[in-house]
């Protein structure tokens, strides 16, 4: 097995993203080589354009650029999109709060944090969709998924739209770690489940519409994370 990132390097929760300069850039959190702790105060940035060498752009937000963080919070899990010539990047911090952060380039450095508005209850794991038209659904949470049009501001989401189950526990075996993705019209979440009892296998749910109802499609990798990171 060849490891896409050097060894040095650890990036959990990675999500994966072709910008419109044809690279692959992945974003995830970041683990610092020789700590005990899962996670950091950071985030970094690779890129590809072939599959096979890998840039690393080095630290591209920190907990340090974000003054309303919580004293002592990580930063988790985030997702990249672009949008109108400017990339938005998502994340999610140990004090229940998300945030969007904002680059002229998918390498970032990313700026002016603020909070994502009304991003409330289980706010882990952000997902970001831009749809065809343009309309950017945002979907958060942990054991129940919720999801939301974001207004054009990039920050607030629309309340009157939000679904606060879009993917639950009971029916999907919905635990975290949504991905959301549209192809041939569409829209399919791929997510972390318990159906066997642990969050070890990865599966997907599908939809005609971003917000649901969705269907679960069934599992696409059944080992443990480790193997399938």
């Amino acid at each position: 097995m060849n490891p896409i990132l050097p060894l040095k390097h650890f990036v959990p929760d990675g999500e994966a993203r072709q910008m419109p300069d044809g690279r692959l850039y992945r974003y995830g959190s970041y683990d610092i080589s020789g700590e005990t702790a899962y996670c950091s105060d950071r985030l970094h940035v690779f890129s590809t354009g072939d599959m096979m060498e890998w840039k690393d752009h080095g630290v591209v937000l920190c907990i340090e650029d974000i003054p309303w963080a919580a004293k002592g919070s990580m930063l988790y899990a985030p997702d990249c999109v672009y949008k109108d010539g400017k990339y938005y990047l998502y994340f999610c911090m140990n004090n229940a709060q998300e945030g969007v952060a904002v680059s002229d380039t998918p390498c970032g450095p990313f700026q002016d944090p603020v909070p994502v508005m009304y991003a409330n209850g289980d706010s882990i794991d952000p997902a970001v969709l831009v749809d065809d038209d343009g309309q950017v659904y945002y979907f958060w949470g942990q054991f129940h998924l919720r999801g939301a049009r974001m207004k054009k501001d990039m920050r607030t989401l629309d309340m009157e739209t939000c679904r606060s189950c879009v993917l639950d526990e009971k029916n999907h075996g919905f635990h975290e770690g949504a991905c959301i993705r549209k192809c041939r019209g569409k829209y399919y979440l791929l997510y972390t489940d318990t159906s066997r009892g642990r969050a070890t296998c990865l599966s997907y749910a599908v939809s005609d519409r971003p917000l649901g109802p969705y269907r679960k499609g069934g599992m696409y990798g059944t080992d443990t994370c480790s193997r399938l990171g």
